[in-house]
């Protein structure tokens, strides 16, 4: 029996190795906790009021991270590039590390592949399914925070950071891809290179009427809407459901709070840190698209409001309480696509910037087509060269759900590594 036991133990560990060594799901990922004794793990929460300070959830205005630094840049002061990782919809600061960050810089820095970079990864905000990095008052105005704020802060806690846009970049998965490339656009030199693994890059997709708009109908069959028949706006706005068993209602209302707030005008005044918000006018659009009109409440016109008040907004979904799609907030979401966002910088903004793409055909969110269809816009309209990857699952185990990230982050590090390098 004895012997048994011990064959019987044997082959349970023979088939657990075999299955790590066959997938990515993190049994063989070290857990946020395991640093190897000498990579400094800082988690930091610089302030940047006023620029987030009206988030919902976030009135310190703060952005959460973390930071990986190799101990040559904490205690040295080794000359080091910036890489900044942007986490997906509803991730936290420590979403790359639970996926083996701190092995693979560890790694790479150990045999020679890297030299020391400092990496800083953003969270995504988790309330509503994440505001896609965007811009508006309600969702952080990441347009600010994602420049030079952002680096200039990181340079003040790590002085030995190469000052020279050569030795930045910024990289993302899912909403972080978007967010990535977002920065890139609206910060026009300030990053050397981009990756991004699947994410919302062009809203409506390669013929104008995909991409989201094929989610319209999901996010209320999640709620149980009948669409044959439709719901009056009151009726829908009380069946419409936010919880996280609905993420894909939840992904467009964290879009529709960083796209189409209810409150349109808005201003910020003051200095920096003491600022205060003043709605000027407030744009009524259909009240069919309004699905959720007091979800959040608030003040809703005057001021300014000092940045301390609890002040809360409502927002516009883009589509109506029978899936059709609702114009004028519509026009509201592509005015943020990023095709729309670079044509309007004037086209250049990416010129001299290294671009990485990774995806795979089994993304969720139609973030794949989405995707390739981006990438057919830079390579095609804007006569682009990107490098581009493509991944796939096998039965039992397929490539969503960021399954292989820890096989992809390698390659994202490898690919900024490389032309940090050639910069030196």
């Amino acid at each position: 029996m004895q012997r048994l036991l011990t064959i019987f133990a044997v082959m349970a560990a023979l088939i657990i190795l075999v299955l790590a060594g066959c997938s990515d799901r993190g049994s063989n990922i070290p857990t946020r906790t395991d640093t190897f004794g000498w990579t400094w793990l800082p988690q930091e929460t610089p302030p940047f009021a006023p620029w987030l300070t009206y988030q919902r959830a976030n009135p310190d205005g703060q952005i959460r991270m973390t930071v990986w630094a190799p101990e040559s840049v904490v205690r040295d002061n080794a000359p080091a590039s910036l890489l900044i990782l942007l986490a997906p919809g509803e991730e936290d600061q420590w979403f790359y590390f639970e996926h083996g960050l701190h092995k693979i810089c560890n790694e790479m820095i150990a045999n020679g592949e890297m030299d020391p970079m400092v990496i800083a990864c953003v969270a995504n905000d988790r309330l509503y399914g994440g505001y896609f990095y965007g811009n508006s008052i309600p969702g952080g105005l990441y347009d600010y925070v994602l420049g030079d704020e952002l680096i200039q802060t990181l340079r003040f806690r790590y002085p030995s950071l190469i000052t020279d846009a050569n030795h930045q970049a910024i990289g993302g998965v899912g909403q972080g891809a978007y967010g990535a490339f977002r920065a890139a656009i609206q910060n026009p030199g300030t990053f050397t290179s981009i990756t991004a693994i699947d994410g919302p890059l062009d809203f409506d997709g390669a013929n104008g009427n995909s991409g989201f708009m094929t989610l319209f109908n999901d996010a209320l069959y999640e709620n149980g809407l009948n669409l044959t028949t439709g719901y009056s706006r009151l009726d829908t706005a009380r069946q419409i459901d936010s919880s996280s068993a609905n993420p894909i209602t939840r992904m467009f209302i964290g879009g529709s709070v960083a796209f189409s707030p209810h409150d349109t005008g808005l201003t910020i005044s003051g200095a920096r840190h003491f600022g205060n918000l003043e709605i000027i006018e407030r744009e009524q659009l259909a009240d069919s698209t309004t699905l959720i009109t007091h979800l959040l409440t608030g003040q809703r016109l005057g001021g300014p409001f000092p940045k301390t008040a609890a002040l809360e907004f409502s927002f516009h979904l883009p589509f109506d309480s029978i899936s059709k799609t609702h114009a004028p907030t519509w026009r509201r979401w592509l005015a943020n696509n990023l095709d729309t966002l670079l044509v309007k910088q004037g086209g250049t903004a990416l010129d001299n910037t290294s671009i990485w793409i990774a995806s795979t055909p089994e993304a969720r969110y139609s973030f794949h087509e989405q995707t390739v269809s981006f990438e057919r816009f830079l390579t095609e309209d804007m006569d682009l060269a990107i490098d581009t990857v493509s991944y796939e699952g096998y039965p039992g185990n397929p490539a969503h759900d960021n399954e292989y990230l820890f096989h992809l982050l390698r390659q994202m590090i490898q690919y900024h590594a490389a032309h940090f390098r050639a910069d030196m």
